[in-house]
């Protein structure tokens, strides 16, 4: 679940006038949609464009230290910031970013948050991007909702240079992984580890020679997703 601090913050940016676009994502989404019980280091916004983000940023620096709070830049690009909000006892990230959008958002009560259908296809690109040690605990939660298949299509409709076989060297990086960056239980973890076995079976793929694309190389600024 959100700390008391990432709640506060997601109240407040839904304050932020103009702002109907920009929408919850990422890890926190899913925490706060109930598909994924884990705790986030940050949040993530998503607006439209970036002059929108550009637009945003020093309104929201404004209201978050007009509500008391401390606010450092820690990253700042063109449609990209990345924040860090403290109070006296808890500190948490920011990022405020942009990305497309294929689902229309929904409206919650503290706020807009991308549908499920977006987060599974952020998230599936994120461990086609990344595969961080919470892409995989956040994947297997939205495969046992959707199936991996789902998954795959919703990425590759999202992002043409999806493609399964870099997907599938991806999931081999799960035994690359340290334990200690999962934060789950031993018996968690086991089943964790056979659902990525499941996954690469089902691909039914070699890992090929892939000159168009550097496996796990994301280099666009802040869509963690």
């Amino acid at each position: 679940m959100l700390s008391p601090l990432q709640q506060r913050l997601r109240q407040l940016v839904s304050q932020l006038p103009d702002t109907d676009t920009v929408a919850l994502a990422g890890g926190a989404a899913l925490i706060v949609r109930g598909i994924v019980d884990r705790a986030t280091r940050d949040l993530d916004f998503f607006a439209t464009s970036p002059e929108e983000v550009d637009r945003l940023l020093p309104q929201l620096e404004v209201l978050l230290r007009n509500d008391g709070l401390k606010v450092q830049r820690i990253q700042v690009a063109d449609g990209f910031a990345r924040l860090l909000v403290s109070t006296d006892v808890e500190t948490t990230r920011i990022d405020l970013a942009w990305d497309a959008r294929r689902f229309p958002l929904e409206h919650a009560e503290d706020g807009p948050i991308l549908s499920e259908d977006e987060l599974a296809a952020d998230k599936t690109l994120a461990l086609f991007g990344r595969a961080a040690a919470r892409d995989f605990i956040d994947v297997a939660a939205l495969a046992s909702r959707h199936g991996l298949e789902r998954l795959c299509v919703l990425a590759a409709e999202k992002d043409p240079g999806f493609n399964r076989p870099v997907f599938a060297d991806m999931l081999r990086s799960f035994d690359r992984l340290p334990r200690a960056d999962f934060d789950v239980d031993d018996a968690e973890f086991h089943r964790l580890g056979e659902l990525v076995n499941g996954w690469l079976q089902q691909l039914e793929i070699e890992i090929p020679n892939n000159p168009g694309r550097e496996p796990g190389r994301d280099t666009t600024p802040g869509l963690e997703r």
